[in-house]
């Protein structure tokens, strides 16, 4: 069908910058993980567990599910069957969301590390909380992701509709269309962004908060420590 969409030419400059992208992130999110691993200082820190499980959901995401989704942007086609597609649309929610509730724990735990007392921090995050965390990360989008996908309950009610997007006749192409109902869209958005949204803007308000009292009790220990020091 290259007749048909995009030309030849975009065709192209489209899947050469799409590479481009893919290969970023690829490189991009692999040098986080081994600057991580390899650096003793690094591995220290304990919000450094947070990034390197952030850098490889990401990482997952530029190898499983956009190169699929590349190719069948360009080709105007899916031709790999109904059941992978089932599982790269279950992929991509999974670590969509897994990426989300990591930067939710990255918020929680810089909120524990600046907004409480550092021996609070030390009891908050010893290595069995940061384990528990970065397992909900993984398992709680299991449980939006494949489980409903995988039996349909994301389409109850809109398969005729998914179908009819699926096949296009007058082009003879099908897709992979991840279209959802109510009661899926409103849980999902619910665990996969609006809980972690409002966790994170609590946490680095606090920490704003915080931080702008550190500061000005600064200015005022070094006022007294320089009486004659000028505004």
């Amino acid at each position: 069908s290259w007749s048909e969409g995009f030309g030849v030419a975009e065709k192209i400059l489209l899947l050469s910058f799409i590479s481009a992208v893919i290969l970023m992130a690829i490189l991009g999110n692999l040098l986080v993980m081994v600057a991580v691993c390899r650096d003793r200082q690094l591995r220290k820190i304990k919000t450094n567990y947070f990034i390197v499980s952030l850098a490889f959901a990401d990482l997952l995401v530029s190898v499983l599910v956009m190169p699929f989704g590349a190719i069948e942007l360009v080709q105007d086609n899916w031709i790999y069957g109904e059941m992978f597609c089932l599982v790269r649309t279950s992929l991509d929610v999974l670590l969509t969301t897994a990426s989300i509730l990591h930067l939710c724990c990255i918020s929680l735990d810089r909120y524990y590390a600046i907004c409480c007392q550092p021996l609070v921090y030390r009891n908050k995050m010893t290595p069995l909380r940061i384990a528990v965390m970065l397992g909900g990360c993984w398992v709680i989008p299991t449980f939006i992701s494949f489980l409903p996908i995988m039996q349909g309950w994301n389409s109850v009610g809109i398969i005729d509709l998914i179908q009819q997007r699926q096949f296009n006749k007058a082009s003879n192409s099908t897709y992979c269309i991840f279209m959802v109902n109510k009661p899926y869209a409103i849980t999902c958005s619910v665990v996969a962004f609006y809980i972690p949204f409002l966790l994170m803007v609590l946490a680095y308000h606090r920490i704003y908060v915080t931080a702008r009292a550190h500061a000005r009790q600064i200015r005022l220990l070094q006022r007294a420590g320089n009486p004659q020091e000028t505004r």
